[in-house]
């Protein structure tokens, strides 16, 4: 489904490096990594949404959920595909559980706001993680983050909830999203977060940990787990 199909005027940007790779193109990151034009990352769609393994994994099963044009905010999905997201999540949540017997968490950097976000939120694409297992990640944000509101998943679909800054959103294996606030946060809050609580904090930072066979390892994989 294409951008005037959808009624959105957010469309894909010719600079970006998500929006060339989830729309066919192979000028990009990956492809700079893989050096394979035949090769892709990408293990299912729904709409305008994308779901694939990381670079830089935080785990085997980390995958990302984005959309083919340029958001910067899960908020600013178009409204099918932010219905679209929820059953994604369930369906990769489910398949997940069942194929590892572990309840997937999610969790963003999100700025649904105009302005320049700070380097908590230092996203130029909008990309949803999914983290095989839960370290007890919302217990820790609760301590040391300001809590924006909850709800449950099944009843907000994102494009209509109502967070207006910039923030930290966690999916809880409950499927209750939790939105925090960025204030003094540091850089990739809730990546160096997971890392630190499975105690491998080198992995917080995803350029330095960047393997092309892991990534291409679990795309071959969750290509047939979530296909079936």
């Amino acid at each position: 489904m294409n951008d005037e199909q959808l009624g959105n005027p957010l469309t894909a940007e010719a600079e970006c490096d998500f929006c060339i790779e989830l729309n066919g193109g192979t000028d990009h990151l990956f492809q700079d990594i893989v050096k394979n034009t035949d090769i892709s990352r990408i293990v299912l769609s729904n709409g305008g949404l994308r779901v694939f393994p990381g670079l830089g994994m935080l785990a085997d099963g980390h995958l990302l959920i984005s959309p083919t044009y340029h958001a910067k905010s899960c908020f600013q999905l178009y409204p099918d595909d932010a219905i679209g997201l929820i059953h994604l999540i369930k369906e990769i949540r489910d398949k997940i559980q069942k194929n590892t017997g572990k309840t997937p968490i999610l969790f963003e950097h999100g700025n649904p706001t105009t302005c320049e976000s700070n380097c908590s939120t230092c996203i130029e694409h909008a990309h949803l993680h999914v983290l095989p297992f839960d370290p007890g990640m919302l217990p820790v944000i609760q301590q040391e983050r300001r809590l924006i509101g909850s709800s449950p998943l099944i009843s907000n679909p994102l494009s209509h909830a109502q967070v207006t800054e910039p923030y930290l959103m966690l999916v809880d294996t409950n499927l209750v999203l939790h939105f925090f606030s960025t204030d003094d946060a540091p850089r990739q809050y809730l990546r160096h977060l997971y890392a630190r609580l499975i105690g491998q904090p080198e992995l917080g930072s995803w350029v330095p940990n960047i393997s092309a066979e892991q990534t291409i390892t679990n795309a071959n994989h969750y290509r047939v787990l979530l296909n079936t």
